[in-house]
């Protein structure tokens, strides 16, 4: 049932305005305890790896923006010696976020 009531909440909220809030939101750099709380739900939520990160402690980035496109400490797919540029685990099959 909420499912349900969080989609047709979708076709009722003007997008644009809801874009432009979360914008504001990730740049916001006004309240550091609710982003370093939203940031370790979201770590939290998605499994993020934060040892591949390029800073570990999620709560040295000033912005939710910057925690979400700071680089990697590694690349560890790219950078071994003797692999090329995009070698898929099975033939077919591409990983996601790695060049190819």
């Amino acid at each position: 049932m909420l499912d349900k009531l969080f989609v047709l909440s979708q076709y009722v909220t003007p997008q644009l305005a809801v874009s432009r809030l979360a914008g504001r939101f990730a740049d916001s750099d006004k309240s550091p305890a609710f982003k370093n709380r939203f940031t370790r739900w979201f770590i939290n939520r998605y499994g993020v790896d934060m040892s591949e990160a390029a800073e570990s402690n999620p709560e040295a980035y000033a912005t939710f923006n910057e925690f979400f496109t700071a680089g990697r400490r590694s690349c560890r797919y790219l950078c071994q010696p003797g692999r090329r540029r995009h070698q898929p685990d099975r033939p077919g099959r591409r990983r996601p976020g790695v060049p190819g």
